[in-house]
């Protein structure tokens, strides 16, 4: 999945909990813009990393009793990574996916992604919008396509995944695309 844009803002432009270092020559670079070590969402995504979700989304529970954009956002973001299961997962990007935040589009993806198998129309229709250019663009085709595929709508899949099997780089995504597309044609 592509969640580089999501983990770069998640690593920076707040103030309140962000370090930031100047790039070269005056210009911005993301990569060097940093989360606090003592922000709240840095010592979750922390847990995370040494794989304690656990910690992580008990650390993400107590800010959240008192978070207000944008971290707000951000620790709902982390803690639908920690979540063990769907509902719990879902429960945090809910609300995020209805804000204005600038990890909503990302929770909205990310909730279709979730509910693929068990409401593939549902799922369509959240990654519909999504696929319009931005960073997120393909993983949002790749959902709705295969989305599509599953609810029955073969005739709307059918031209997304033969441009998906073609442009695909990677032989999973590639296969993944074909054998929805080898279904819609043996039907």
């Amino acid at each position: 999945e592509d969640t580089r844009s999501a983990r770069a803002y998640l690593q920076g432009g707040f103030k309140s909990n962000v370090a930031t270092q100047v790039a070269a020559e005056g210009e911005f670079d993301p990569a060097s813009v940093r989360l606090n070590s003592s922000s709240p969402e840095q010592k979750a995504l922390d847990a995370l990393k040494a794989n304690q979700r656990d910690l992580a989304l008990q650390l993400v529970e107590e800010a959240l009793l008192k978070a207000q954009e944008p971290s707000l956002g951000r620790l709902r973001w982390i803690a639908s990574r920690a979540s063990r299961d769907t509902r719990n997962a879902m429960a945090y990007l809910t609300p995020l996916a209805a804000s204005d935040h600038p990890l909503a589009p990302w929770a909205r993806l990310r909730l279709a992604t979730l509910i693929q198998a068990s409401d593939p129309k549902a799922a369509a229709d959240y990654a519909h919008p999504l696929t319009e250019p931005w960073a997120g663009r393909g993983w949002a085709r790749n959902v709705y396509a295969l989305s599509l595929a599953k609810s029955g709508q073969a005739d709307k899949a059918e031209p997304l995944l033969r441009e998906l099997v073609t442009s695909s780089s990677g032989a999973q995504q590639a296969g993944e695309h074909a054998l929805a597309l080898a279904k819609i044609l043996e039907s």
